[in-house]
């Protein structure tokens, strides 16, 4: 059964993600990452990524929040904790002997300006957010591909043909653009709201350019490294 499942299913998965990947932007960029790279150097280039955004924000004196660690990353994917209580421990935790500078400054590198602490706090809140948001984003993607899964082999013979299939696939292509929409708008709202609070504190805007682009690369990558995986199980 499941042999037969396999024969059906890969050509039009793979042709209904190719077509999204087309209508889609920065398509050209995520097919010609997915050839040129194996998904374990697409995997790497996330982490770049991911590390591009940390060091922007460690250079910030006034913003004291930190990434998830992965037992966080763990309850956070069983439900273990929620959005606004993982948001608290990434802002309002102790920091180690390390990260105590990065608290106590309230003023830029220049010692020109000086910070007030609801400022530090509001920005390092929205900081995590977004941290919280991505790592939302990667949960809820890997939620769907099981369900999807679970979904195609519990499937009776007679829903195998592939107009039925295809018309099953293209369900979960749609799922995940809303998803992707979802996140985009949350994201959007972050940005505004860090554009307000850096203006009226002056402080350092290449943090908004610094969040964008971390977001947009890593999010096409992550659609690269769907499509390598396809590619290396000889499905395209």
């Amino acid at each position: 059964m499941k042999k037969k499942k396999w024969l059906i299913i890969p050509t039009v998965i793979v042709a209904v993600i190719v077509g999204v990947l087309i209508w889609q932007k920065n398509n050209i960029q995520i097919l010609m990452e997915a050839g040129q790279y194996s998904s374990d150097e697409i995997k790497a280039k996330i982490e770049i990524e991911r590390e591009k955004i940390i060091e922007s924000v460690e250079d910030k004196p006034y913003i004291h929040v930190r990434d998830l660690n992965d037992d966080e990353i763990n309850s956070f994917r069983e439900g273990e904790i929620t959005e606004e209580e993982l948001i608290e421990k990434l802002t309002r935790e102790e920091p180690s002997d390390d990260d105590q500078s990065s608290v106590e400054l309230k003023t830029d590198s220049d010692g020109e300006n000086e910070y007030s602490t609801e400022f530090s706090d509001e920005i390092s809140t929205l900081v995590a957010r977004v941290y919280v948001m991505r790592q939302e984003y990667t949960n809820a993607l890997e939620r769907m591909a099981f369900e999807a899964m679970d979904d195609y082999y519990t499937m009776p013979e007679s829903e195998l043909s592939k107009t039925k299939i295809a018309k099953w696939a293209a369900g979960y292509v749609e799922k995940a653009t809303e998803l992707e929409h979802e996140c985009d708008a949350k994201m959007d709202d972050i940005v505004a709201q860090m554009k307000k609070i850096l203006k009226e504190n002056k402080g350092d805007m290449s943090l908004i350019d610094d969040v964008i682009d971390g977001y947009a690369n890593e999010k096409s990558l992550k659609k690269a490294w769907y499509l390598s995986q396809v590619k290396e199980r000889g499905l395209l």
